[in-house]
């Protein structure tokens, strides 16, 4: 049997396609009806310098002992730290050169000053955020709100409750003594939600004795926490009329008693826990007339003052006329629709009186958006009861505090919003070159201003019409997370990442109005569960406790993985290595 085949190639008919102008993948369409620009199942491809080529791979560089939480690079007191979370612990990340590869070194018991400790029974293994201000990195989410700065010659990581410098409102002013009508008593600051301290400043009196009582006896069973620590400062004057200055506290056994600091053997005043009551039994004339001239710092402490903050899930930096600077905090599921923020550029100041509900108690605040237009977007869960969206703006005012000095007053204000959609995922919200986007449970939407009849409006618009048919039906979406990095968008869930580019858009006949989609790309083995810029590289956290590079040039993705005795076995005489199954491959 022979078999003949023609050489006449001009017999068969031949076609011959180019491609050009290759954009990304398409998802959705039909195969039948794809773009030749776009592929249907292309992977871990992408477009840069000007062509299409592999991703880069990358690469292990340590691995800790639980899922990565949060990954950051930041420069305090003139020193650069690259810090983790992973499980409930938190790490100092170091180069080692001879290895090539980060060592790690814990820091939650690195506190030193006792009422700051970390407790670890309030920590959980949960994606955090991380804010420097004043030479200070303030971490949001960890079930605490803690903070990691020098004190002294040591780096600590703390706890921002009753740490020594967190800020101690002096609440009330000129607070006259019992026996007469006390019509100079003013309010000042706000309670620190983080501080069980507070101030009152009173009014001395030309007398032997004199009882005051400080503004928390009114509205509250106990005015002064037990047996806390009382500390006084009096200035009047000697016998010989020479202004002094006298410290005074119940540093003795008797915590009711007060001594004066120089004369610890003999009592000059008492407090009265339960009534918030405080003798002098000596002179307190005012060095000034009318000025108060009695500083009192007490203890006294509310249960849960500070779950609102400690257990916040999402946080921004916004202010009055669209400035960065007040921390805001959010997403409590014990008070779903409140919020609170900071003082302005003091992290560790939250007036009782900065709060607000946002809408019903009904559905919690899900994430927030910074606007271009100095408004603070407000997203919640959606419900059917509640708007999803309110609109929060500030104004700062400037007046002069009662000392004479100039000061900020904020004013904040709320409306709702109008529209059908929300954020989905609260970690994967970010700003691509000016385009606000977020993930929602019908895909990529980028927050659009517009202008309506009366005011400026938001609403959202699709970005990711390409990726949609695949994103939607990933699993535990609501659990991705991103980053901008070199102009692109990085959506990763489920160890796939989704990439757009902001140089690539397209519009079609099904957009409304003049909206827009992106281009995207489609990377695989890629197991980012948080995600961080360092020196202007792209850095991942892994749920498996892996802190990985991309690098460029190199094409590859490279793990390693410790080994414990009897891991990995070499037989030289049958000539053969075997290892433990529980090893990966």
């Amino acid at each position: 049997m022979s078999i003949r085949v023609s050489r006449d190639l001009s017999l068969k008919d031949r076609k011959v396609y180019t491609y050009g102008d290759f954009r990304g993948v398409d998802f959705s369409t039909s195969p039948y009806l794809v773009a030749k620009n776009r592929a249907i199942s292309a992977e871990n491809l992408i477009y840069e310098n000007g062509t299409v080529r592999k991703r880069s791979g990358w690469k292990s560089l340590c691995n800790l002992p639980g899922e990565i939480n949060g990954l950051f690079s930041f420069e305090i007191e003139n020193e650069s730290f690259i810090f983790a979370y992973a499980g409930k612990e938190f790490y100092l990340l170091n180069w080692d050169e001879i290895s090539d590869k980060y060592k790690y070194t814990a820091i939650n018991n690195t506190c030193s000053y006792n009422p700051a400790m970390i407790d670890q029974s309030k920590l959980v293994s949960r994606r955090i955020q991380l804010y420097v201000n004043k030479n200070k990195a303030y971490i949001v989410g960890c079930g605490d709100y803690l903070v990691f700065g020098k004190w002294g010659e040591k780096f600590e990581l703390r706890r921002v409750f009753d740490n020594e410098d967190t800020y101690i409102p002096t609440t009330t002013i000129n607070i006259d003594n019992d026996n007469v009508n006390d019509e100079n008593r003013a309010s000042l600051d706000g309670v620190n939600l983080l501080s069980s301290y507070r101030i009152n400043e009173l009014l001395g009196v030309d007398a032997d004795s004199a009882t005051w009582t400080l503004d928390t006896a009114f509205g509250n069973n106990h005015a002064v926490d037990d047996n806390s620590e009382i500390d006084i400062t009096l200035y009047t004057y000697d016998e010989e009329n020479n202004k002094i200055t006298l410290k005074i506290n119940n540093v003795m056994d008797d915590k009711t008693l007060l001594y004066s600091i120089d004369q610890h053997n003999e009592s000059i005043g008492s407090i009265d826990f339960t009534t918030g009551k405080i003798t002098l039994n000596i002179n307190t004339k005012p060095q000034e007339e009318g000025t108060s001239n009695i500083i009192v710092k007490f203890k006294c402490y509310k249960d849960g003052q500070s779950d609102v903050i400690e257990k916040a899930t999402i946080s921004t930096l916004f202010g009055g006329n669209g400035n960065s600077n007040r921390l805001f905090l959010g997403g409590n599921s014990d008070c779903r629709n409140i919020h609170v923020w900071s003082e302005m550029y003091d992290y560790t100041y939250f007036p009782d009186s900065n709060y607000d509900e946002i809408g019903s108690d009904s559905s919690s605040i899900i994430g927030y958006v910074r606007a271009t237009d100095g408004v603070l977007l407000t997203f919640k869960e959606k419900n059917g009861s509640d708007t999803p969206l309110y609109y929060i703006s500030g104004s700062d005012t400037e007046e002069l505090d009662f000392q004479g000095n100039q000061s900020f007053v904020t004013k904040f204000t709320k409306s709702a919003g109008s529209i059908n959609d929300t954020i989905l995922a609260k970690y994967a919200t970010a700003n691509l070159n000016g385009d606000n986007l977020i993930l929602t449970s019908n895909g990529v939407k980028g927050v659009d201003l517009y202008e309506n009849i009366t005011t400026n409006a938001y609403r959202l618009r699709e970005r990711s019409r390409n990726i949609n048919s695949k994103l939607l039906k990933e699993d535990n979406l609501q659990d991705a997370t991103a980053i901008v990095y070199k102009d692109k968008y990085y959506l990763s869930v489920n160890g796939v990442v989704y990439v757009c580019d902001s140089r690539f858009t397209f519009q079609s006949e099904e957009d409304v109005g003049d909206s827009f989609n992106y281009e995207w790309w489609y990377f695989t083995n890629i197991d980012a569960r948080v995600w961080c810029e360092i020196d202007n590289k792209l850095y991942f956290g892994s749920d498996k406790g892996e802190v990985c590079v991309f690098c460029e040039n190199e094409y590859a993705d490279e793990t390693y993985q410790k080994t414990e005795l009897e891991d990995i076995l070499i037989d030289y005489t049958e000539n053969s290595i075997s290892y433990n199954l529980n090893l990966s491959n």
